[in-house]
């Protein structure tokens, strides 16, 4: 079957007309650099104006510049200081065009300290250096914002890619390796706080046989079923949902005591069995169940999270001694 790709959608953000201000104390000076603006690029920019140093800062704190076109000298203040005063407050600051005829060596490096952008003359009869300086300066400016695009793609790539590698690919569950990294936070965290912190194991009892009589496919299917029955018992924003082993799931509650983490175990049991996931190989029942340990760590944080996880699987294993489908509750760790 052949495929077609859909052409990529432009980001709106990278693709609108340009934004130019116009800051100059002389009126008929602010028209005349509008009307040039306008008449440089193929399509019309859209132009604002501002007739003093603060009035040029208010207009670029309340939106996105892409070239401001100003005198070096204004009213209050000098357009070094203008500078400066952009690059303190503004995130970004857009790029710069300052006209003067002549610079004082001072004026001169005052500007380069602010990182001026271009010096165009104010007398050019022609104004071919300053339509230069205005394509420049819009380009530069799309290609700043195409870079931080980007660069936003990129950053958003990695997390995505960083939250795969956390995950069970066949479940969606946290993975194993995840859950040894975030049971040891979780448990330093409690300790800290004097918080209990509990732990469940569940395992599909005969789900060995499951999978030789049915097929990798339907074994595939049924580890799904029960990892949806654990998310939808537990939803706290706080819950490690994890598959810990082939047909074992591991759920660590923070501040959850040994009375509450049972109940939610009974639950979590009960509702795999509502499944009716019907299963002829199963030694227990007509259908796919789940054996379940239970540990708390509530006083006593001085033997570790290993100490807690072994409490928990010596618990799974009296479940499965009792005959499976079945909810052990250790004692308090």
């Amino acid at each position: 079957m052949n495929t077609h790709k859909m052409p990529a959608v432009p980001d709106p953000a990278e693709q609108r007309d340009p934004r130019i201000l116009i800051c100059s104390g002389d009126t008929q000076r602010r028209v005349l650099l509008t009307v040039l603006a306008r008449a440089t690029f193929e399509v019309a920019p859209v132009t604002q104006e501002a007739d003093s140093g603060e009035a040029a800062l208010e207009s670029m704190r309340n939106g996105e510049i892409d070239c401001l076109v100003t005198d070096q000298i204004l009213p209050g203040m000098q357009a070094a200081e203008l500078l400066g005063k952009m690059h303190a407050e503004l995130a970004a600051a857009p790029p710069v065009i300052v006209l003067a005829d002549t610079l004082s060596q001072q004026d001169a490096s005052a500007l380069v300290q602010r990182h001026v952008t271009f010096v165009c003359p104010v007398s050019d009869p022609t104004n071919v250096g300053l339509r230069s300086a205005l394509r420049s300066a819009v380009e530069l400016q799309q290609a700043r914002r195409l870079l931080a695009a980007a660069h936003d793609r990129t950053r958003k790539h990695q997390s995505e890619l960083q939250d795969m590698q956390q995950l069970d690919p066949l479940t969606g569950l946290l993975n194993s390796q995840t859950f040894y990294q975030r049971i040891e936070t979780e448990f330093r965290r409690s300790a800290r706080s004097a918080q209990p912190l509990s732990l469940i194991l569940a395992d599909i009892d005969c789900f060995t046989a499951y999978n030789y009589a049915y097929g990798q496919e339907a074994g595939d299917k049924c580890l799904r079923k029960v990892a949806e029955a654990i998310e939808h018992n537990f939803q706290r924003a706080g819950d490690l949902l994890t598959r810990f082993t082939g047909a074992s799931f591991a759920v660590l509650l923070a501040d959850t005591n040994n009375d509450d983490v049972a109940t939610q175990a009974e639950r979590l049991r009960e509702c795999v069995w509502g499944l009716e996931l019907y299963c002829n190989s199963s030694k227990v029942a007509d259908r796919v169940t789940l054996s379940v340990g239970v540990a708390t760590a509530a006083d006593d944080f001085d033997r570790g999270w290993e100490f807690l996880l072994q409490t928990a699987q010596t618990a799974l294993f009296h479940a499965k001694a009792q005959g499976r489908n079945w909810v052990e509750v250790a004692a308090g760790v």
